[in-house]
């Protein structure tokens, strides 16, 4: 959706949901902006890790955390929430990033309207219809928004989240890896060095600030991509950089609220390569002054995709169902090889390791052996 299709409201949401991505804390100030960008009376977001990192988020907008606060509130929480494990459960039904109506989850309206926690948020909280949204699709944790909003809309607003909904996903995606890093180091952005990817962050400008140990290093082979005197990335061709620059800036200005960027992806072709260099680069907003300054930047990932032995695979193979020879086939794609390597080192047909490969990137959610490498960094960030 372009700039001019939005909104100011919209734009303040977007700014809000990256200062939570970096920072928990404001999910609630997030939800508060969501909510008035789209018309609703109330907002929530559940977020539940499924493995031994920990990432939860139950956050709340204003509306419902004056509710939960009062003894009416408590009752429901003590009582009512329960009726709600329909709802909830009918979010690993739907598809992922679309919006979706209350009444599509298979209970009826007539139901709805006589159970008892619904007639009580309607009671308390002013709302009666609600919009169910599910984020991410990804077995290493489950997330959920409901927008609740006022008795007498005759139609619900379903399209008005669209806009914010890959932000919304984007945010809760980085916040894995902040999540995992404060949890071990009580910091975020001043501890990137235990990430094993290439990070670096970027004021608006494109000049890099930060650079971690990884990015150092592939930043010094000058391969792809480098730094130059003034600390701006130059790639090797003139339309590369010219991506990068204009990606950085996008980024940033999604971050400050004043743009609808989630992410710009390069792939740069490297000189002493076959593979090439991977290089993503979204919002940031360092909302808790960890680098002394107000940044509304970017965060560039820098991935090689030759250095894939710091990658949990096994963790990655659990989750999402692989069979011992999918796993098998899982490393030996990461490390480079081809259909007919993986066929000559496992013993088997190349129709048998083409179809593995098929099975375990259909499982996995991606279509190359580029994405995969993203997903499992996402997913199950390297920290070392």
């Amino acid at each position: 959706m372009s700039d001019e299709a939005l909104n100011s409201t919209a734009f303040n949401a977007i700014g809000a949901i990256y200062d939570a991505a970096v920072d928990p804390d404001r999910w609630g100030v997030a939800l508060d902006a969501v909510a008035e960008a789209v018309g609703a009376r109330a907002c929530a977001l559940l977020v539940r890790g499924t493995d031994d990192l920990p990432y939860d988020i139950n956050a709340l907008s204003s509306a419902y955390r004056d509710f939960v606060a009062r003894p009416e509130g408590q009752h429901y929480l003590s009582e009512l929430r329960a009726f709600e494990a329909p709802d909830w459960d009918a979010f690993a039904r739907q598809p992922v990033g679309q919006t979706f109506p209350d009444e599509a989850v298979g209970i009826t309206r007539a139901c709805l309207d006589t159970r008892p926690d619904c007639i009580a948020l309607e009671r308390h909280v002013g709302l009666r219809r609600r919009l169910g949204v599910r984020l991410n699709d990804t077995p290493v944790w489950f997330d959920g928004m409901t927008l609740g909003f006022r008795p007498g809309l005759e139609a619900l607003p379903i399209t008005a989240l669209e806009p914010l909904v890959p932000h919304l996903a984007r945010a809760i995606e980085m916040g894995r890896t902040f999540a995992a890093l404060r949890a071990r180091y009580r910091a975020v952005l001043g501890v990137l060095d235990r990430v094993s990817a290439g990070l670096a962050i970027a004021l608006p400008d494109g000049q890099v600030i930060v650079c971690n140990t990884e990015a150092e290093r592939i930043l010094a082979t000058r391969d792809g991509v480098t730094l130059d005197r003034a600390r701006r990335l130059h790639a090797a061709s003139y339309a590369d950089s010219l991506v990068i620059r204009r990606g950085i800036a996008a980024a940033a200005a999604t971050a400050g609220g004043e743009g609808c960027d989630t992410e710009t992806r390069i792939n740069l072709k490297r000189r002493d390569h076959p593979s090439p260099l991977l290089l993503d680069i979204t919002p940031l907003h360092d909302s808790a002054h960890e680098l002394d300054m107000h940044l509304k930047g970017a965060l560039i990932t820098l991935i090689d995709p030759d250095r894939t032995r710091r990658l949990n695979v096994e963790r990655f193979a659990q989750l999402h169902g692989f069979s011992a020879a999918e796993r098998d086939v899982c490393r030996l794609l990461l490390d480079g090889h081809g259909v007919d390597e993986i066929a000559e080192r496992r013993g088997t047909a190349q129709s048998t390791a083409k179809n593995q490969i098929t099975r375990l990137l259909t499982k996995a959610g991606a279509r190359t052996r580029f994405e995969l490498v993203r997903k499992i960094i996402r997913t199950l960030p390297p920290l070392v």
